[in-house]
């Protein structure tokens, strides 16, 4: 039988994560274009992985949207309270892929709003 001990899995999950946030540095630098070089980028993004697995999300979909919002809104938009109405989304119970659904229609609204202000 084989047999993974925690300092594997532990190696796992780093290795896993690590390709995470390169595949969304490439994803940020194709979509927002060229943002303060590597390692300021790739700051950004980990804190905002972070963030967004502190709000249950799992896929890597549901956390690139959030890294994306990132970059839209703010590095913390979340915590933000000209942003109460994102966080609130957030932070409810339903599950994440409701959460997104909802997150994105926040996101257009509040695109649409700030187009208006100015």
């Amino acid at each position: 039988m084989l047999t993974i001990r925690a300092e594997q899995m532990a190696a796992l999950q780093r290795a896993s994560e690590r390709t995470l946030i390169e595949r969304l540095s490439a994803h940020v630098t194709l979509r927002w274009g060229v943002m303060a070089g590597g390692a300021a980028r790739e700051a950004w993004i980990s804190d905002a992985v972070l963030r967004a697995r502190g709000y249950r999300l799992k896929s890597e979909q549901d956390i690139t949207e959030f890294v994306d919002l990132t970059f839209e809104f703010g590095r913390e938009f979340d915590l933000e309270a000209r942003h109460a109405a994102g966080t609130a989304i957030l932070k409810c119970r339903q599950l994440a892929a409701a959460r997104m659904r909802q997150l994105r229609g926040w996101a257009a609204s509040a695109r649409g709003s700030a187009g208006k202000e100015a």
